[in-house]
């Protein structure tokens, strides 16, 4: 394998990342709402059903709880897919964000070669993990009270 082939192949596979890391903040963006919803419902129905009932069906919950919950995220992927991009778009992405003007679209097009690959990828992009974790933990946190409090 040559180095063009070798540096081609691991701008593709940074470009790949790139995309993933992209469509799973888009993915986990439109979960946020619909799992913190479905929480707080789901609480509410624990919270009835364990002071109305005199044994708690454990275990249907559990089949229905995680139903529910891959069923909001493939509805939340189906929804956020028309933001996914693919690894040709991260390729443009990081070349604007490191400001390398055209050089890795040319390259793709085999109009120019790669370049070399700098010490560090910037992508223009950052997590912000308090807007990503809250509404899970949230969730999370409605479910084990609705459980573990006294009824």
């Amino acid at each position: 394998m040559s180095t063009e082939e070798v540096k081609a192949l691991r701008w593709r596979k940074i470009a790949g990342s790139v995309s993933r890391k992209i469509n799973l903040a888009w993915w986990l963006d439109r979960l946020s709402a619909p799992l913190l919803v479905t929480a707080l419902v789901g609480s509410c129905v624990i919270l009835i059903a364990r002071r109305e009932l005199d044994e708690f069906p454990w275990t249907q919950s559990i089949i229905i709880g995680l139903t529910l919950f891959l069923a909001i995220g493939l509805l939340s992927w189906w929804h956020a897919r028309k933001n996914f991009e693919s690894p040709e778009q991260a390729l443009v992405r990081i070349e604007a964000s490191m400001q390398m003007r055209n050089n890795l679209s040319a390259a793709e097009r085999g109009l120019t070669a790669w370049p070399n690959i700098p010490e560090v990828i910037q992508d223009g992009t950052q997590w912000r993990w308090p807007r990503l974790l809250s509404p899970p933990l949230a969730a999370l946190i409605l479910l084990c009270a609705s459980i573990l409090l006294p009824v």
